[in-house]
């Protein structure tokens, strides 16, 4: 599964999803020299070091919303309200 993550300063990066379940995954981010960990805590996927991450796009050539429900793609219109 692919990913396209967004972090707190508005940085994108393409990775790889390898390992999930409802509360934490393991990414391989492109250019990075190690395997990342999100988790989420409150409601919100962080960072490693704490720092909030987005999803702004998850690309599979399946259905994976049985294997983690808390990961969905950001599909919020101009103008609307952020989610909680």
């Amino acid at each position: 599964m692919h990913l396209t993550i967004l972090d707190s300063i508005g940085g994108r990066h393409e990775a790889v999803l390898l390992a999930a379940s409802a509360s934490r995954m393991r990414v391989a981010v492109r250019g990075a020299r190690d395997t990342i960990e999100l988790r989420v805590a409150y409601g919100q996927w962080l960072c490693e070091d704490g720092e909030p991450v987005e999803f702004e796009s998850i690309l599979a050539g399946q259905d994976f919303s049985f294997f983690c429900d808390e990961v969905y793609p950001r599909t919020r219109a101009a103008g609307s309200p952020m989610p909680s």
